[in-house]
């Protein structure tokens, strides 16, 4: 997803998101390496920053991907499992104007 101002106007106007999980979104979006659309933080780190538990942040990262606003792939980059977050724009929203 490499057009992050429309993943973020689509996070804003989500009426189906809690004010927590477009803290957790705009998060995500701040670790994100912006031209791959992608962002690899942990859920520790996540939850330091949005002054929350790491389960709040497994509940409400569930709730994004349920959305489509994330896919979330492992990988094993030195033996380590690592989470490789991708922004996505649901499909409802992708044909809106930038």
């Amino acid at each position: 997803m490499k057009n992050n101002t429309l993943w973020i106007k689509t996070i804003v106007s989500d009426t189906n998101l809690s004010t927590s999980q477009k803290l957790l979104a705009h998060t995500l979006l701040f670790h994100s390496r912006i031209k791959r659309g992608r962002c690899t933080v942990s859920q520790e780190i996540l939850a330091t920053q949005c002054n929350t538990s790491t389960r709040s942040i497994y509940t409400w990262m569930s709730v994004l991907r349920a959305l489509g606003y994330i896919t979330i792939t492992k990988t094993y980059p030195k033996g380590r499992l690592q989470s490789v977050y991708h922004f996505e724009v649901p499909g409802e929203y992708s044909a809106l104007p930038n």
